[in-house]
């Protein structure tokens, strides 16, 4: 008996809202219409995100330790050092004499290497610039942990004022007269 008077109250109230099968039509599309907005409007923000992300912690340096002979050494103490954010982060290499840093920020590092029965090795100014990858070798030579060998880390930029002293290698232009080029065209493909 309870059920028969809720349900019918039910159907009353439907008949007397007056809303057409259109109008349900409508408010489920525009529902959807929303939700849709919305699913993309989360995927877009994620996305942009992950790559404002990436461009801020995308460096790596990585690098072999080796004794004089080429002998890679294991159990190396290995020192990233940022000044400019004050910070440090230490690795020890492994059995194949290989440390890796990953997730760096852009900018200067110092790279002390210490092992006790070698001289510390310290390669200073490794500079990373966006997703770059910075290989580096260090060769430890035989002494004392408080003797130390410096590197500076090089660039690899030419200085204007060395441009004289690498010659550009030009033919003379008779020489020039001697290569031929010789071209045919088969079936519409031109072969050299």
């Amino acid at each position: 008996m309870i059920f028969f008077f809720a349900s019918s109250r039910a159907i009353r109230a439907k008949k007397t809202t007056g809303t057409s099968p259109y109008q349900q039509w409508c408010g489920r599309a525009l529902v959807l219409a929303l939700v849709r907005h919305l699913i993309s409007w989360i995927f877009s923000y994620l996305a942009m995100t992950s790559f404002v992300l990436a461009q801020t912690a995308t460096c790596v340096i990585r690098g072999t330790v080796q004794d004089s002979t080429g002998a890679v050494l294991t159990q190396v103490h290995v020192r990233l050092i940022d000044k400019a954010r004050n910070q440090e982060r230490e690795q020890t290499t492994n059995e194949e004499g290989f440390f890796e840093f990953r997730a760096l920020p852009l900018g200067n590092y110092r790279v002390e290497v210490e092992h006790p029965q070698f001289k510390k090795g310290v390669i200073d100014g490794v500079a990373l610039q966006v997703a770059e990858t910075k290989n580096l070798r260090v060769t430890l030579q035989v002494g004392s942990v408080k003797e130390s060998i410096v590197v500076q880390a090089d660039r690899g930029l030419l200085d204007a004022s060395d441009a004289n002293n690498y010659p550009l290698a030009i033919p003379p232009l008779d020489s020039l007269a001697e290569f031929r080029v010789q071209t045919s065209n088969y079936g519409g493909v031109w072969r050299q």
